[in-house]
């Protein structure tokens, strides 16, 4: 009970930022309790104390995006050729994306989704969505894709910069 207590002490002091999971973990497909217990240690809070601008800019930049990041699994219809058997489905690629807007579109790399049947989106929450292909730039490797479902908790699309305000360098 003790253990539990102390768990239950440290996780309702922890600053909002550290209960995000992360894009790696996005990917990775851990669980936010998992990165919440890893991120919310006495440790991990005094070391981010010790950490220069540049780092806290990166880590607020990662905080900020990780519920963004999606997952994306694709299949593909095969045949076999030593059969009668009808075409099946196999696995055929995975990659990461990024929720673009609140209406369920995704941006992905093209060559994630070339040739694919089907598309799976896992969203940083673990909630996972059939997804159509709405269209491709193969030269640029981008691929937009569209949620066949709305999902039960609100999307989080990803903060746009502004390249007009961009410079040389950065």
């Amino acid at each position: 009970a003790g253990d539990w207590e102390m768990l239950r002490s440290i996780l309702a002091n922890v600053p909002r930022r550290a209960l995000v999971a992360g894009t790696a973990a996005a990917v990775a497909g851990a669980t936010s309790s998992t990165v919440s217990t890893m991120q919310g240690s006495a440790e991990t809070l005094a070391e981010e104390a010790r950490m220069s601008e540049e780092e806290l800019r990166t880590v607020r930049t990662f905080e900020g995006s990780c519920d963004s990041v999606v997952f994306v699994t694709t299949t593909r219809q095969m045949r076999d050729l030593f059969s009668l058997q009808p075409m099946y489905e196999t696995p055929a690629g995975s990659g990461s994306g990024f929720v673009w807007d609140d209406r369920g579109h995704i941006v992905t790399n093209f060559h994630v989704v070339q040739g694919a049947h089907d598309l799976s989106v896992t969203l940083a929450n673990q909630d996972v969505y059939r997804a159509q292909l709405v269209g491709t730039d193969a030269e640029r490797d981008l691929a937009v894709l569209k949620l066949a479902e709305t999902p039960k908790t609100p999307l989080r699309p990803l903060r746009k910069g502004r390249s007009s305000v961009l410079r040389v360098g950065q």
